[in-house]
């Protein structure tokens, strides 16, 4: 694996591309991020790609470990988009790492990253969509899904995820969809 020396991420700039901009159409502004969920004593890492228009996962990952490798497990199971597709996601250190910029150019992502200063009160970003979506679901499988998430095994913690992503996309309704499922709003949005 590649890696950026210090000089090199100094130099960079690292691109905010979706800064005031709201998504117009589906596949036109993604989102990238990584949360935590724990079991027994230990931890597991899910990775998720949110399209912001439609608020679907587009792909998702689970893992014993963070880092480059998830997010380049999950970026991989995403098609290949049209070339004005932006892949955002915060400026953490396994989203600037050199391999997961070229899966991204594969995928034929251009990579933007939230400003180091982060969200701005009262503005929004592509990474709201993903707090959102990591917030609901948390409460919706972790906290609420799940009767002790403390001591379920990894195994019965993975299927939950899994149920959970479909639940999400084909059948929970948000009010800023119209009431749609994220499947739903973005296919009816694709067919006309």
């Amino acid at each position: 694996m590649q890696y950026y020396t210090e000089e090199m991420i100094l130099n960079r700039q690292f691109l905010n591309l979706a800064k005031n901009m709201k998504a117009t159409r589906p596949h036109q502004i993604l989102c990238g991020g990584i949360t935590e969920v724990y079991y027994q004593d230990k931890v597991l890492y899910v990775s998720v790609v949110l399209d912001t228009y439609s608020r679907k996962i587009l792909a998702y990952y689970v893992s014993d470990y963070e880092g480059a490798p998830l997010i380049i497990d999950t970026i991989d199971k995403l098609n290949v988009f049209e070339n004005d597709c932006i892949f955002h996601s915060y400026l953490k250190f396994p989203y600037y790492k050199l391999d997961v910029e070229e899966i991204l150019e594969t995928k034929n992502l251009i990579q933007s990253f939230e400003d180091r200063q982060g969200i701005q009160k009262g503005k929004s970003s592509p990474c709201t969509y993903l707090t959102s979506f990591f917030s609901s679901f948390k409460c919706e499988c972790i906290y609420y899904g799940i009767p002790n998430p403390r001591t379920i095994s990894k195994k019965v913690m993975i299927e939950a995820i899994c149920k959970y992503m479909s639940y999400y996309n084909l059948e929970r309704m948000h009010s800023s969809l119209n009431y749609a499922t994220p499947d739903a709003f973005e296919k009816n949005i694709l067919k006309s």
